[in-house]
């Protein structure tokens, strides 16, 4: 009985340790509050405006809609000509809490007209490439009829998502780096736990799939130096350069090591 059991261990850990970095990411995603994880509410405006029009900087200039800025307003967010805002600098500054299950301005908030998503008032949202706007789009339409607070939370479920996939490709990368399981997820647990890791990854952001990306191309690399240039190797590195270039333009940085990876082959 004791050697099934331990066999059943060994073959459900990964499973079991991924579980637990998707619980742990989204736990982060529901305690954090709307707009608090890094240039949330920016990130958001591009996923909104392809749900709502297909592109991510409608014409006029204007790219912020006025049910984003008017929560932002709300909530304590909204950003000045600086970049700052009531608690940007402002350690002391506490956010103010209701007494009850129902947030401050959170019934406002909610019942903003469908026609508040697509009246564009500001101009602040990211210039980054699309994929992850139009992933987040996905699951943005899947909850469209719903408050922000509900659509905001499942497009941070791509973020946690993306956490996850990242724990699995460091596990990986550490099996070809250390040869030993136990030494891999130590490696994994290390990425996929900490602290910024986590709180980044439980916001609307395409940091989240930028992460995944580059660890998939690290895992990449190490897998051509064990294995060669194969052909399925060679079509997944060739993919993941792709899909990064279309996430984070840094990705480019990645060319040098592309070339040192056919030089060492």
């Amino acid at each position: 009985m004791i050697n099934w059991s331990l066999m059943w261990v060994r073959k459900s850990f990964l499973p079991l340790f991924l579980l637990a970095v998707f619980l742990n990411g989204l736990t982060w995603a529901f305690l954090v509050p709307v707009w608090h994880t890094p240039d949330e509410a920016a990130h958001f405006a591009n996923v909104q405006n392809m749900a709502e029009v297909s592109q991510m900087h409608p014409s006029g200039g204007k790219d912020h809609s006025e049910e984003l800025l008017l929560s932002e307003r709300l909530l304590g967010t909204e950003r000045g000509s600086r970049g700052t805002n009531k608690f940007t600098f402002h350690p002391e500054y506490r956010i103010p809490y209701s007494d009850n299950t129902i947030g401050p301005a959170e019934e406002e908030i909610k019942n903003f007209p469908q026609s508040s998503r697509t009246n564009f008032v500001k101009s602040e949202s990211t210039n980054y490439p699309p994929l992850y706007y139009l992933a987040g789009a996905w699951f943005y339409r899947a909850f469209y009829d719903s408050d922000i607070f509900t659509r905001v939370l499942a497009v941070r479920l791509l973020s946690v998502l993306s956490l996850v996939g990242l724990a699995f490709f460091a596990f990986q990368s550490g099996c070809l780096l250390f040869k030993n399981k136990f030494y891999a997820l130590v490696l994994a647990s290390m990425v996929a736990f900490q602290p910024m890791i986590v709180f980044t990854s439980a916001g609307v952001t395409s940091d989240s799939l930028a992460n995944l990306l580059f660890c998939m191309f690290l895992y990449l690399i190490l897998k051509i130096i064990n294995s060669g240039l194969t052909s399925k190797n060679i079509i997944f590195f060739g993919l993941t350069l792709g899909l990064g270039s279309l996430t984070k333009p840094q990705f480019l940085l990645t060319l040098p090591f592309v070339g040192l990876i056919f030089l060492h082959d």
